[in-house]
């Protein structure tokens, strides 16, 4: 579970080529994180909730997946999705944050071997 969990913090967008498909691709590549991180919370009955992370996940999967959502011929987005994702990016940061310290501070209690870096990560 610890190298997962460091997985979620080391997580980013591919900024070099951000195109609504690599967008939406790199936040898949997180879903199948957290979810791992999840199932093993739950073998381990460690009572995580990812519940709001995921959808958070989910509307900027949404969004970047569906080619109405963009105007014709760019990779803008229309009105209504861009305040959908501006809505989500006020939040993603707090949620992101609060379930690292969360995971962190299960896998502390679960007395899981110590992991490089772990220890020493800081929430953004």
């Amino acid at each position: 579970m610890g190298l997962l969990i460091r997985a979620e913090e080391a997580w980013g967008l591919n900024t070099a080529h951000s195109t609504p498909k690599t967008i939406a691709k790199d936040f898949l590549r997180l879903t199948s994180i957290v979810t791992a991180i999840q199932e093993q919370a739950d073998r381990l009955r460690l009572g995580l909730d990812t519940k709001d992370y995921l959808a958070a996940i989910a509307t900027y999967v949404k969004v970047y997946s569906d080619k109405k959502s963009l105007i014709f011929g760019t990779h803008s987005l229309k009105s209504g999705p861009k305040k959908e994702i501006q809505q989500v990016k006020g939040v993603f940061p707090a949620l992101r944050g609060r379930f690292q310290a969360t995971c962190r501070e299960l896998y502390r209690r679960s007395g899981g071997p110590p992991i490089p870096g772990l220890e020493a990560s800081s929430s953004p």
